[in-house]
C-alpha cells in the first residue's frame, strides 16, 4: 500500500512543483517568503486555476465566498512544499541519476510526440535539465516523507477490528443479481412488430430448453451478446427501471416474460443471486488496512510539516 501512496504523493508534488516553478520564472511578484525563498502571487494564481479546472471536470464550481479561502489554502500548500524541499536539502538526501531519468521519461511519455513536448517546454520557459532538477527535488521530498513519516508506521489488527465494529454500516453490501439477457433493439427506424416477433421466437426457444448463451450469441443485438448475454452482477439503480424490476423479481434460472425498455425488447434470466449482507471482516481487512494506513501517513505528514513550520521563517506579504 505504501508504494501506491508514495506514487500518489510523488505525482501531486511533481505537478505542483513543476508548474509552480515554471510560472515563477516569468514574474517576480512575491506574496510569501519561506526562509528567504520567494513564492509569487502568480504561482498561487496558476495553482488556483489548475484546481478550478480539475473541479470543473468533476462538475464542481467554487462559490464567490469560497474563492479567497481556496486561494489561501493554495498558498499554504505551496509553503508546505517549499518547506519539505528545503528540509530534504538539509538532510542531504541524495537521489541517483537513473531514478531521475526514469521519472523524466515517464513525464515525457505523457505527450503524444516530441513536438508537443517541446512546445510545452517552451510555454513553460523550462529546459529539460530544469525539469530533471525539479524531479530530483520531488523525489528527495518523497524520500524525506518516507524516512521521517512512513518509517515504522503500521495498523494493528486491534485497530482494524475496532474500526470495523464501529462502522459496520459502511460495509453493508446491497442485494445483487447476476443476469444475462437477449436484446432485440427498437428505434425509430425499426419495424417494431418484426422486432417483437423476433424476441418472442427467441424466448420460445429458451422455454423449450435451448441453451440461453447460444441463443443470445445468435439473436441478441446487445454488446454482451459475445459473452452469451452475461451482464455480470449488478445492484439496484444500475439498470433501467423495467429491466431492473424484472431481474430482481426472478428466481435463479427463471426466464422472464418479454421486457420492453427504451433500448428495445429483452428476455432476462438470473443466473445467481447475492442477498443483502454485511461484508465479513476478512473480506475487507486488506482494503481497510490501506485506508487507515493512508490516514496515518496523512496525519503524520501534517504533523511533520507543522514541526518544520515552527522553526521556519515564513512571511506573507
Amino acid at each position: 500500500m505504501r508504494y501506491y501512496w508514495r506514487l500518489f504523493f510523488t505525482a501531486v508534488l511533481c505537478l505542483l512543483m513543476i508548474c509552480s516553478a515554471a510560472f515563477a520564472q516569468k514574474t517576480q511578484t512575491s506574496i510569501a517568503s519561506v526562509n528567504g525563498s520567494m513564492i509569487t502571487a502568480e504561482e498561487v494564481e496558476r495553482e488556483f486555476t489548475l484546481l478550478e479546472k480539475r473541479m470543473a471536470q468533476q462538475g464542481r464550481q467554487l462559490s464567490g465566498a469560497e474563492v479567497e479561502d481556496v486561494r489561501d489554502k493554495v498558498l499554504e500548500n505551496l509553503i508546505n512544499l517549499e518547506l519539505l524541499a528545503q528540509e530534504s536539502q538539509k538532510q542531504n538526501i541524495q537521489i541517483e541519476a537513473p531514478a531521475v531519468e526514469q521519472q523524466f521519461n515517464a513525464f515525457r511519455s505523457r505527450f503524444q510526440n516530441d513536438a508537443e513536448f517541446e512546445k510545452v517546454l517552451s510555454e513553460m520557459a523550462f529546459t529539460e535539465d530544469e525539469i530533471r532538477a525539479k524531479i530530483r527535488e520531488t523525489l528527495a521530498v518523497r524520500k524525506l516523507i518516507s524516512l521521517k513519516v512512513e518509517e515504522g508506521l503500521s495498523v494493528s489488527d486491534e485497530e482494524l477490528r475496532s474500526f470495523y465494529q464501529e462502522n459496520r454500516s459502511v460495509f453493508q453490501q446491497p442485494e445483487k443479481v447476476r443476469a444475462r439477457h437477449i436484446l432485440v433493439k427498437v428505434d425509430p427506424e425499426t419495424d417494431k412488430e418484426k422486432a417483437r416477433k423476433t424476441i418472442d421466437a427467441a424466448r420460445a426457444r429458451l422455454v423449450k430448453g435451448e441453451d440461453f448463451a447460444a441463443v443470445a450469441r445468435e439473436v441478441s443485438e446487445g454488446p454482451s451478446a459475445p459473452e452469451g448475454g452475461d451482464l455480470g452482477f449488478f445492484g439496484r439503480g444500475q439498470m433501467v427501471a423495467p429491466f431492473e424490476e424484472a431481474a430482481f423479481s426472478l428466481e435463479t434460472g427463471e426466464i422472464s416474460p418479454v421486457v420492453e425498455t427504451r433500448f428495445g425488447y429483452h428476455v432476462v434470466q438470473v443466473t445467481d443471486h447475492e442477498p443483502e449482507k454485511i461484508l465479513a471482516y476478512d473480506e475487507v481487512k486488506g482494503r481497510l488496512e490501506e485506508v487507515l494506513l493512508r490516514e496515518k501517513i496523512k496525519k503524520g505528514t501534517d504533523q511533520y510539516i507543522q514541526k518544520l513550520r515552527k522553526s521556519a521563517e515564513i512571511e506573507r506579504f
